[in-house]
């Protein structure tokens, strides 16, 4: 994995803005999150352009259903003995059903492979699907490869996959959901090209790109919004392939949940990784901490926390990740952090 830096750039100070930039502690999926979104399918293709400043509308549709995302421990999904690895699943639930198995690392969230009822992907070495931080101008790459299968016409065929993904913050600016509007997002683009070959017969099926559109706010550790297609690479030029699909958050939600969350805006977590004693700061009073491992399991607990600072000790954790969780009244935020020594 490499990462380029492409540059400042120069702002007028009357549109200068903040812009937000993703990293482990606030873009990163949370364990036990269930994330609900709007979704559909377009066979019009859509643009949405780059740069600063900008302001996107993603456009509604009567076609829209809901989806269910939730994030649980592989051991709870069918398939998740095959990623030893992983340290979480997404499944989602709706008009398709996928699970898809990460490994969430202080550097980043990589991905080990999916699973669907007619097809599955498993990847040889984990996607870098982000590595953090990563803020407007940032160009991320790397190289992949993978075994797949899939149902097609009622028969079974097993690919072996290869190829490139590029991941770029190629703008910032205002975001118009059909449920409200978002400003200070950050725009990403993911890149994969990669070919399908069949492995008995050792022949070159197909030429593929796949490209995500994803929004980021500091309103959620999710994207708040994505638009996808692909592409297939012929002899003649690159031709869409299938239709696109738009998938976007309740912002009206996201706006209100954001207010609660204001007063946790100033914690730190620090060592990470921490071998005998991690000192969590900027806590508000009589509040609880939890410490939970990557299968879910409470292993620490402290009640009714009066200091804006507290020494949580962790000597007696095995090293690994584990998730640490505030909680005041009904206001919760979650942290990840690792046990090392």
């Amino acid at each position: 994995m490499t990462k380029l830096s492409l540059g400042c750039l120069l702002l007028w100070p009357a549109l200068a803005t903040a812009q937000i930039t993703l990293n482990q502690s606030s873009h990163v999926p949370q364990m036990g999150d269930t994330l609900r979104t709007e979704t559909y399918s377009t066979t019009t293709s859509l643009y949405f352009s780059d740069g600063p400043h900008q302001i996107w509308t993603i456009p509604a549709d009567t076609t829209t259903t809901r989806l269910s995302t939730t994030h649980v421990p592989p051991q709870q999904t069918v398939y998740g003995t095959v990623y030893p690895n992983a340290t979480l699943a997404s499944v989602l639930v709706g008009q398709d059903s996928v699970v898809t198995y990460h490994e969430i690392t202080p550097t980043g969230v990589l991905t080990f492979g999916a699973y669907t009822p007619i097809a599955w992907v498993n990847y040889n070495d984990p996607l870098h699907w982000m590595t953090y931080p990563l803020a407007y101008q940032d160009v991320q790459t790397s190289t992949f490869t993978a075994l797949s299968q899939a149902f097609i016409l009622g028969r079974l065929f097993r690919f072996k996959r290869g190829g490139t993904l590029r991941v770029e913050a190629v703008g910032h600016g205002t975001l118009v959901l059909p449920t409200g509007t978002l400003n200070n997002v950050l725009k990403v683009r993911h890149i994969m090209n990669y070919n399908d070959t069949l492995l008995t017969q050792g022949q070159l099926v197909t030429v593929l790109r796949d490209t995500i559109e994803s929004w980021y706010s500091a309103l959620s550790p999710y994207a708040v919004a994505s638009y996808s297609k692909q592409y297939a690479v012929t002899q003649t030029g690159v031709v869409r392939n299938g239709q696109d699909r738009v998938t976007y958050q309740d912002a009206a939600q996201l706006v209100a949940a954001r207010k609660i969350q204001i007063p946790f805006e100033g914690l730190k977590v620090y060592p990470n990784p921490a071998a005998e004693t991690l000192y969590i700061e900027g806590l508000p009073r009589d509040c609880q901490l939890r410490v939970t491992n990557v299968q879910g399991q409470l292993v620490q607990i402290v009640d009714h926390i009066q200091a804006d600072t507290y020494a949580l000790e962790v000597a007696e954790l095995l090293p690994g990740m584990y998730w640490l969780t505030l909680q005041q009244g009904l206001v919760l935020r979650t942290a990840l952090f690792v046990v090392g020594r």
